[in-house]
């Protein structure tokens, strides 16, 4: 009996001292469940290199590039495409004389460690930034050419700017390379100082047709003596006009290195014939040398007519 009571007291005491199912709830705000979404497997799409590259590419205002070039080109320094650009061997000057057009031979060199260079685009300027190339053609690459150059008096510059690409369109920097002209006067066909003091000049007596000589014929011979050895491209000329239009018009002409020239004369021209020789160059142009006649400083002759042409006078009867 005894142990019956303590048995229900037990029981009683472990009622009482369970909490309810309200009770084991936390008060106050309930708080809601956080929902996680399931996980979702990314899904990757292959893109190759180069796709990569042309989509992240940007590109400037000053590197738009034509439709014939592709985005991987370099411009810049570290280019797979190197070279050099050289006038005349590296020399420091090149010339002729004033006026002439001499040729300058320009060497090209390039490599490119991506594959054959195959194209080169030349201009000859100072190139002063790299657009100048931009009005340029493309051409096959070769390793040397040559370029006329115009001759200026006293120095002046030649110059030559070149881009390289390979045959994948990588393209090199710009090579520049430059070389002075020197333009020298041209060296006069005598020289008077070494030259001019040695003319010796011809007396009336010493040439023909001479004074009141009667010449007949067609054809006239005019001579003198041997007494000047002509510099190279130094000639003689012989004018002759005619008494009939009172000496103001040319009856013939000519130059020769000789000592003698037969020239036609027009049978019109019957009558005085007033001659003179005078010294010219290649051009023609008389040579005043003044050893022969102050007023006269061209001709050979030595004579003093006492009117019209300081020339030798004979008489023509074609």
């Amino acid at each position: 009996m005894k142990a019956l009571i303590l048995f229900c007291i037990f029981m009683l005491m472990t009622v009482a001292c369970a909490p309810t199912r309200e009770a084991s709830q936390p008060t106050g705000s309930t708080i809601k469940p956080t929902l996680v979404s399931p996980t979702v497997n990314p899904t990757y799409v292959s893109i190759s290199p180069t796709e990569a590259i042309s989509q992240s590419a940007t590109l400037s205002a000053s590197e738009t590039p034509t439709a014939a070039t592709s985005l991987n080109v370099s411009t810049t320094t570290d280019s797979p495409v190197t070279g050099a650009v050289q006038i005349a061997g590296g020399g420091c000057c090149i010339g002729g004389t004033e006026g002439d057009t001499i040729q300058a031979q320009v060497s090209f060199s390039a490599a490119s460690s991506r594959g054959r260079v195959s194209q080169m685009r030349v201009a000859i300027t100072r190139c002063s930034s790299d657009t100048d190339l931009e009005r340029a053609d493309w051409e096959p690459f070769v390793d040397s050419k040559t370029y006329p150059v115009y001759v200026a008096l006293n120095w002046v510059g030649f110059y030559v700017c070149v881009q390289y690409q390979d045959e994948y369109g990588n393209l090199s920097a710009v090579y520049r390379d430059d070389i002075s002209v020197e333009g020298m006067p041209r060296t006069p066909l005598v020289n008077p100082v070494d030259w001019y003091p040695q003319i010796q000049c011809f007396s009336e007596a010493e040439v023909h047709p001479h004074l009141n000589e009667v010449v007949s014929g067609t054809t006239v011979t005019f001579s003198w003596p041997d007494k000047n050895q002509l510099p190279r491209g130094v000639f003689y000329m012989v004018n002759v006009f005619a008494a009939d239009n009172s000496f103001a018009g040319l009856a013939a002409s000519g130059p020769i290195r000789g000592i003698s020239l037969s020239l036609s004369i027009d049978p019109k021209h019957a009558g005085q014939i007033a001659w003179y020789i005078t010294l010219v160059d290649a051009t023609g142009t008389q040579l005043e040398h003044g050893q022969c006649d102050p007023s006269f400083p061209a001709t050979l002759l030595t004579v003093n007519p006492p009117e019209g042409l300081k020339a030798a006078y004979f008489q023509y009867q074609p």
